[in-house]
């Protein structure tokens, strides 16, 4: 309580993905990199490499 008597609440806006967002990779196997409702920004470190057929 502050000195005038009244109350105060935080309130916090958070933004966050409504889906799961992912890269495919080996054909249809699909990495997962961020889950629904993870706020962002956001950081998940994942190495890919490319490849080449021939």
């Amino acid at each position: 309580m502050d000195k005038s008597g009244e109350n105060f609440v935080a309130v916090y806006d958070l933004v966050v993905t409504p889906l799961s967002l992912g890269a495919e990779h080996l054909g249809d196997i699909t990495a997962k990199l961020v889950s629904q409702n993870t706020t962002i920004p956001t950081k998940k470190p994942q190495s890919f490499s490319t490849a080449a057929e021939g």
